[in-house]
């Protein structure tokens, strides 16, 4: 589960070109930078014809049963459920971070990245009352996580982001695709870098 992750620009060119498209329109409150949680205002990436835009989106759909938000949505089962199915069909999007937070049973915090790159989380998005609204694609924990947390958000390489926005026949297979390794750290003084792909 993914309920909270980091978007800051300094420092990376990819992240800061992002913040330059997604600007806010009419009526939109400025973009919000650093900790993103539920309900916040961020910059998404969509596909817009052949292109890649960036748009601000609120995070989490409206609960039916009217308490909350639900802001992650489980891969493995979102094309076989009736709120996120049309959405995985034809509004897909990306949360570009610096990095995601989990915490584990006894509610320590843990960072994840990926050094030296931002992280794309797979995502979905609906129009909603007078803004848009997306969640968080999470699949099973790989190996970076261990310990920490079952599920983790679904991240695309590279190489698959293009393909997640603008092509709906590579869907099925990005869904079922392994995360990459991801550098894991913690608050605690004595855990600091757990796990380091490099």
């Amino acid at each position: 589960m993914c309920t909270r992750y980091q978007f800051s620009a300094e420092g990376c060119r990819a992240l800061q070109r992002i913040l330059e498209l997604a600007r806010p329109l009419p009526g939109q409150s400025e973009i919000k930078t650093g900790d993103i949680r539920p309900g916040d205002l961020a910059p998404v990436l969509v596909g817009e014809g052949a292109k890649i835009a960036a748009r601000l989106m609120r995070w989490g759909y409206p609960n039916p049963r009217g308490k909350g938000l639900i802001v992650n949505a489980r891969a493995e089962s979102a094309g076989e459920k009736p709120m996120f199915r049309q959405s995985l069909a034809v509004r897909r999007c990306a949360l570009a971070a610096s990095s995601f937070y989990e915490w584990d049973a006894e509610k320590r915090k843990y960072r994840f990245s990926l050094p030296g790159a931002p992280l794309y989380m797979a995502g979905l998005y609906e129009p909603g009352e007078g803004e848009e609204r997306f969640v968080v694609l999470t699949t099973g924990a790989n190996a970076s996580l261990l310990g920490v947390h079952e599920r983790m958000p679904l991240l695309l390489t590279r190489g698959s982001l293009r393909p997640w926005l603008l092509d709906g026949s590579a869907v099925k297979g990005i869904l079922a695709s392994a995360p990459p390794l991801l550098r894991q750290e913690s608050d605690a003084p004595e855990q600091q870098t757990l796990y380091c792909a490099e």
